[in-house]
């Protein structure tokens, strides 16, 4: 570890303790004494620690430094968010210059970047992470700042489905692989997990998937609901943020085992192209076999045993039959979605039913309430929005605890 106040960043070189055997691609928890505050930090697959990938600043400001930043900033957050509502550069440097509470140490506070994710003030986030703006004397943003709650700036996004927000943060250097830590957050969240776990709240999703419906009613159902343009935007934003998410296929895996199906579903559909390619998992996986191919193996050996419970067997028929689907059909679903973003609902259910029958399928359309699906655009965009609740509200309060499903 670097001399506190000698270098930009702190680099911590310890090797990663994985629980399952070697180093590569597990993500530890590092107290950066000097800093004051515990964090998640990935490890490269040399099994090192990289301060400098994350941004990590060497000294924490005290307690009297913190308190008065966060006051100036309360005092500015209502002129501030007028600003970012109009995404305005020229009026947001003004107040920057001229007020504090938006930067400290010569960077911009993580609430500061927060707000403006919040906002998907783009054009003004892109200038604070540039830092080549005049007035701002040098200071610029972290894209790997952690805010005081516990969260990152993607997690933010990954809330907002924002995904040139996404994008904007990536290319500053924003990791994917950063977790929420401490007791004012639900710990251990990925910016994944909350893009997942948002999209699973859709109204779609909830009013028309029962677990009553026989199982391959209930698949079948939720394939065709996830096709519907509604859910374009979600799945773009989980497929950008899981091509960059280190030991996706072992993150599929928990939501398989914890028989969470919807987000099983929509994390297969959207990240499907990498878990063809396989190369997104710690396990030790030979050759150059499908990524599918591995799921459905695991799902075999996981529910062999024909006397489990009822609700693992359904679980595993469903589980199965899904993964069986986006194996076959998900390349061809994934281009209709991309091409047909406004499309009569009734016609998308038709097109999704011809596409599985052409690959073997048997959709019947039963349990589906095609009725409440005509619902106009501009009825249904403030529910999905509802349905996504604010980030910090969201992860300080555990809301992504769904309504409970049993399968029957």
């Amino acid at each position: 570890m670097t001399e506190p106040g000698c270098g930009t960043y702190i680099a911590v070189d310890v090797p990663a303790a994985d629980p399952k055997g070697g180093a590569s691609g597990w993500v530890a928890r590092a107290h950066v004494e000097d800093c004051g505050f515990s964090m998640e930090l990935p490890y490269s697959s040399r099994g090192c620690c990289w301060g400098r990938h994350l941004g990590i600043r060497p000294k924490a400001r005290s307690p009297k430094v913190e308190t008065r930043v966060r006051d100036a900033f309360r005092e500015i957050a209502p002129r501030l968010e007028l600003i970012l509502e109009k995404d305005s550069v020229r009026f947001f440097l003004h107040l920057f210059e001229s007020s504090a509470g938006m930067h400290s140490n010569l960077t911009v506070t993580a609430q500061t970047l927060t707000y403006m994710v919040s906002h998907n003030a783009l054009r003004c986030a892109r200038v604070v992470l540039e830092g080549n703006a005049p007035r701002l004397h040098g200071i610029h943003a972290n894209a790997n700042c952690m805010n005081q709650y516990g969260y990152f700036p993607l997690h933010e996004a990954a809330e907002r489905f924002s995904v040139d927000m996404i994008k904007l943060l990536f290319r500053h250097g924003a990791s994917a692989n950063v977790r929420t830590v401490g007791n004012r957050v639900t710990e251990n969240l990925l910016p994944l997990h909350v893009a997942v776990e948002n999209a699973c709240l859709h109204k779609y999703l909830e009013d028309n998937l029962s677990p009553r419906q026989d199982y391959q009613d209930y698949t079948y159902n939720l394939i065709h609901l996830l096709c519907l343009p509604e859910m374009k935007m979600f799945l773009d934003t989980i497929q950008l943020l899981a091509g960059k998410t280190e030991n996706l296929m072992d993150e599929l895996w928990k939501y398989i085992e914890g028989k969470k199906l919807v987000e099983t579903a929509v994390l297969l559909l959207a990240a499907q192209g990498r878990i063809r390619g396989n190369h997104c998992s710690k396990r030790n996986v030979s050759g150059n076999r499908n990524g599918f191919e591995v799921i459905l193996d695991h799902l075999v050996e996981h529910y062999e045993d024909a006397q489990k419970q009822l609700e693992e067997r359904r679980a595993f028929k469903c589980t199965y039959l899904l993964v069986r689907i986006i194996s076959s059909a998900g390349e061809v679903l994934h281009a209709y979605i991309q091409r047909h973003s406004e499309v009569p609902h009734l016609m998308v259910l038709e097109h999704v039913s011809s596409f599985l029958k052409d690959f073997g399928f048997c959709p019947t359309g039963e349990g589906m309430d095609v009725q409440n699906l005509f619902l106009d655009y501009v009825i249904i965009l403030p529910l999905v929005l509802e349905a996504a609740p604010m980030t910090a509200k969201y992860l300080t309060e555990n809301y992504m605890i769904k309504v409970k499903r049993e399968f029957i």
